[in-house]
């Protein structure tokens, strides 16, 4: 118990250190970055002991998964990154401010070709997007589900928008998401 509980603190301090980002500042992002190369490095140091259990084990399968989601976590955090400079770009292109509400709106008319009923806002977190849906006709329709659906919100692993393919948390939505 004393080991799960050592790991469980492992993964929440990993979690906070990878999910700490510095402003890209104009830059291209990239995984090559000095940041995200360092982030790499800690983090395998991080997860060194974990790790070292599991080869003990002979669990090479999982030690490697674990390896493999870290970078797997800052390359989709890096694709987030893009698309959310290239969004941000195409609002500045048409005149207009790169707002949630204006970064939301965008998304979804790249993906389903027409405006939003509603209000649609957007903001990226972390390697995916929060997209909340104000209008239960938009959510419906970006998310796919069916009129017996109830859910409140749903993960969409690569939801493609037009030339982004992001993962996106899609949100059916009463109040204003803020970061």
């Amino acid at each position: 118990m004393e080991e799960r509980h050592r790991n469980a603190i492992t993964a929440f301090r990993l979690e906070q250190f990878l999910s700490k980002e510095e402003p890209l500042n104009g830059e291209y992002p990239t995984s090559r970055t000095p940041e995200n190369r360092e982030k790499i490095e800690v983090s395998r140091e991080m997860l060194t002991p974990i790790l070292d259990r599991l080869l003990k084990a002979g669990l090479i399968t999982k030690k490697e998964t674990i390896e493999l989601a870290v970078d797997a976590y800052i390359e989709a955090k890096v694709m987030a990154q893009r698309a959310e400079q290239d969004l941000e770009e195409l609002a500045e292109h048409s005149g207009e401010k790169p707002s949630p509400q204006e970064m939301g709106s965008k998304l979804f008319t790249m993906r389903m070709g027409k405006s939003p009923k509603g209000k649609v806002e957007a903001v990226r977190q972390e390697g995916y997007f929060m997209i909340a849906c104000f209008d239960d006709e938009d959510y419906k329709e970006l998310s796919g589900d069916s009129d017996k659906e109830e859910s409140g919100g749903r993960f969409h692993q690569k939801m493609s928008f037009g030339g982004l393919n992001v993962d996106t948390l899609l949100i059916r939505s009463m109040v204003r998401i803020t970061m």
